[in-house]
């Protein structure tokens, strides 16, 4: 009988300690700190335009935060390229500096931006979700299907931002690039196949992709970086494109770096820069709000 009291009593104490142990993690999700920008945030807030940008679409409104950075013209008449640069999962949020990654530092740098002049904006994408609406189910993230995938709301709302950007600065519509690390890099991969002909160039970095939709893909000039001891999207997603891209005939670049998941300031080099900013559709470029209001791809 002591035996059998003896075992409640240790289960007894083994839920209270459960039910504290939940408590204290209710706790803390509801009054943990909110983040604090870093050195390099600090720097770029003051660097850069904090704005946000309502998308009414569909599902209702979306309210998109970014950061725009906009250099200085050597001629009033000149007209800016502009990089897209979409964040990693960490970079979530509403307040608009989380986002601020390394890659932002790069190209918004004196060093980049002296050898020729170029506009940045980084959207912010909210909590909870990620950029595209394909489901992710744990590290390591493989390849996937893109066939049957959707435009997310998010897509819809970073098309209508930079169609504003266009209508109210002096940017060139046929010098619109992307980038993106990790789960930037496969929302970057995921807008090349859903829209081939908006943006002149792009560079995925750590990211997961579909080899199957090479051709597609392949129609926007790419620099793919990968780190080949990345644990969280194995280099072996690259790898496979690449060497899709390569059956079809298309020439791509991929740059396999000695490092793991976080490779942005090793992939921004001044070489990758003036690539980038050499690239230029040749088509004329749609309205990226015309392009959704359609349904349809890019022709």
């Amino acid at each position: 009988m002591k035996l059998l009291s003896g075992h409640f009593a240790v289960l007894a104490a083994l839920v209270g300690l459960t039910l504290v142990l939940g408590l204290m993690l209710a706790v803390y999700r509801w009054y943990r700190p909110a983040p604090v920008p870093n050195e390099r945030q600090l720097a770029l807030m003051d660097l850069m335009q904090a704005e946000a940008f309502i998308y009414r679409g569909d599902r209702g409104k979306l309210t998109l935060p970014y950061r725009l950075f906009m250099p200085e013209r050597a001629d009033a008449d000149q007209k800016l390229p502009l990089i897209l640069v979409l964040h990693a999962s960490t970079g979530r949020g509403s307040n608009n500096f989380s986002q601020l990654s390394p890659a932002v530092e790069q190209l918004t740098s004196a060093k980049l931006q002296s050898l020729s002049a170029a506009a940045v904006i980084v959207p912010q994408c909210p909590k909870g979700v990620e950029w595209t609406d394909v489901k992710s189910s744990g590290a390591p993230y493989g390849n996937y299907t893109m066939a049957g995938t959707s435009v997310s709301e998010r897509f819809k709302a970073v098309l209508a931002l930079i169609d504003d950007i266009i209508a109210n600065y002096p940017i060139d519509p046929r010098r619109i690039y992307i980038t993106g690390s990790s789960m930037g890099a496969s929302a970057t991969w995921q807008f090349l196949y859903h829209f081939p002909h908006v943006f002149a160039a792009a560079i995925p970095m750590n990211g997961r992709t579909d080899p199957s939709q090479a051709e597609i893909i392949g129609q926007t000039p790419l620099w793919m970086f990968h780190g080949i001891r990345d644990k969280v999207a194995p280099i072996e997603n690259s790898r496979a494109m690449q060497a899709a891209l390569e059956a079809r005939g298309i020439a791509a670049r991929l740059t396999e770096l000695d490092a793991g998941h976080g490779i942005e300031y090793e992939s921004f080099t001044p070489e990758t820069y003036l690539w980038l900013l050499q690239q230029e559709l040749t088509t004329a470029p749609r309205s990226e709000r015309e392009n959704i209001a359609s349904g349809k791809k890019y022709e």
